[in-house]
């Protein structure tokens, strides 16, 4: 009987141990969206990427790891103007830097 009250307390921990790698929304900039991802060693892991609903790689435009876009075939990327590319790249500078994040 005692197992049984076990069950959800594991399950809960299993839940907030993967929930706790998953990427989290911190910003919104020009309309790119900027996620981090903490792992279990405290390393960042930031990514910028124009909202569509699709997953990551198949239908979203977004930035490398050295800050080009990708745009995933099927999709066209709208003129976006250097300036705001360049918010997004400082946003994610920042997002790397420190687990505090300032907008």
């Amino acid at each position: 009987m005692v197992l049984i009250w076990w069950v959800p307390v594991l399950v809960g921990l299993a839940t907030a141990s993967v929930a706790q790698q998953a990427f989290q929304q911190l910003d919104v900039v020009s309309g790119w969206l900027i996620e981090r991802q903490v792992d279990a060693k405290q390393q960042l892991r930031c990514r910028a990427s124009l909202p569509s609903g699709g997953t990551w790689f198949t239908a979203r435009i977004h930035l490398d790891s050295s800050g080009q876009v990708v745009v995933p075939e099927g999709l066209s990327f709208p003129t976006v103007q250097a300036e705001s590319l360049d918010e997004v790249r400082a946003a994610l500078d920042r997002c790397r830097d420190s687990i505090l994040y300032l907008p």
